[in-house]
């Protein structure tokens, strides 16, 4: 997938506005569906857990042509390992790769941002992650960088996903879309979170969970 095509194609910001839609979809045909209106239940695992969570807590995503006087919070939430806070997951942290680059590979810090840039805390990378790896190659022929500083600097990229979930995905709406973080003291409707103890995401639906009760949920 092109750059280009990237810019086009449906972003996880859609995912949520699709979610809310759907919520409003079925409140607003209940009586054809034969369903309670007032009993509608949002579940889902890992990020569909977590979309279920935002269809109640996001107010930043929403498609033009709904109805937003229609209700697209569900009644009851029921989440299965549900990934929190993407942010924190799978965006890299400026310090860590800053870190990283100095003790690594030293040579490349002033071509730093040729690579990536930095949007608040987080760094994004400016193309795919093997067109960032040819770069590197470009750069170490043009300034005579040792193979061994490239080696390591291309083992840092490697932080940036393969599959370009962070160009689909930028900081700016991962950020919206922080359970964590737009969480407010307004009530969640019924909710249950099941997790494993030994779930690779736990420490994320740990702290959304912690957050939550501190807020008086």
């Amino acid at each position: 997938m092109t750059l280009e095509e990237i810019a086009k194609s449906a972003k996880p910001r859609d995912q949520i506005a699709d979610t809310k839609s759907a919520i409003r979809f079925i409140r607003s045909n209940a009586e054809k569906l034969g369903i309670d209106p007032k009993k509608i239940v949002a579940t889902g695992t890992s990020g569909g857990g977590d979309l279920a969570l935002q269809s109640h807590l996001n107010r930043a995503f929403e498609h033009e042509s709904d109805d937003i006087s229609v209700s697209c919070s569900p009644d009851v939430l029921v989440l299965y390992c549900p990934a929190f806070d993407g942010i924190d997951i799978w965006f890299v942290k400026e310090d860590e790769i800053q870190e990283r680059i100095k003790k690594e590979a030293p040579s490349l810090e002033r071509h730093a941002d040729d690579f990536f840039k930095v949007t608040g805390d987080y760094v994004m990378p400016l193309d795919h992650r093997e067109t960032l790896f040819e770069l590197a190659e470009t750069v170490r022929i043009a300034q005579k960088i040792p193979k061994e500083e490239i080696a390591a600097f291309k083992g840092i990229l490697k932080l940036f996903n393969d599959r370009d979930w962070q160009l689909l995905h930028p900081v700016e709406d991962a950020l919206k879309g922080s359970a964590s973080r737009i969480l407010t003291t307004a009530l969640l409707p019924p909710t249950i979170i099941l997790h494993g103890t030994r779930d690779h995401l736990i420490a994320p639906q740990t702290a959304f969970i912690n957050k939550a009760r501190e807020m008086g949920q």
